[in-house]
């Protein structure tokens, strides 16, 4: 909605209770991206429910050694490129700021300069991905764990490509 109306967005972001968000779309934007991570992280809690939870608990400590590592390498990975993003253009290159009015650097440095288009969602999905190398198990197999974790990482391409 924000990328294709950026105008629209610009609007109800002066009116209640976006406007309580923030002073600025940018900020406004910012702020709804932080709701949407708490209800993203409650749907998940309610999906799992009290038995995924246990499982994915289970899972996490029976994971053995190569698990862990490739969990380490892609969460540190992900996370570098994810705040890389926000050091190199901050809030107003990661939230639309060159559409809702903010004056956003252009940046050819680190994350840009390794190759991709949109680090932080690359970064985003390999934190996904670094989660279930861990957390997979038979229990969050039959519940559809991985097939959520494959569908939320393929939103973030969609961004990618309504993006271009």
């Amino acid at each position: 909605f924000i990328w294709n109306r950026p105008e629209t967005f610009t609007e109800l972001s002066k009116k209640a209770p976006l406007n309580r968000l923030g002073g600025h779309p940018v900020d406004v934007f910012a702020g709804l991206e932080v709701v949407a991570k708490l209800v993203q992280l409650t749907s998940l809690v309610l999906f799992l429910g009290s038995a995924g939870r246990s499982a994915a608990y289970g899972a996490v400590f029976a994971a053995p050694g190569w698990c862990w590592l490739m969990l380490a390498s892609f969460v540190v990975l992900g996370q570098v490129l994810n705040f890389a993003m926000y050091a190199a253009i901050g809030n107003a290159g990661v939230y639309y700021g060159f559409k809702l009015g903010k004056t956003v650097p252009w940046c050819s440095g680190f994350p840009f300069n390794v190759g991709l288009r949109h680090p932080q969602y690359v970064g985003v999905v390999l934190t996904l991905w670094g989660v279930l190398m861990v957390a997979l198990c038979e229990e969050l197999a039959k519940m559809g764990f991985p097939q959520l974790i494959v569908a939320w990482g393929s939103m973030y391409f969609v961004m990618c490509a309504m993006e271009q």
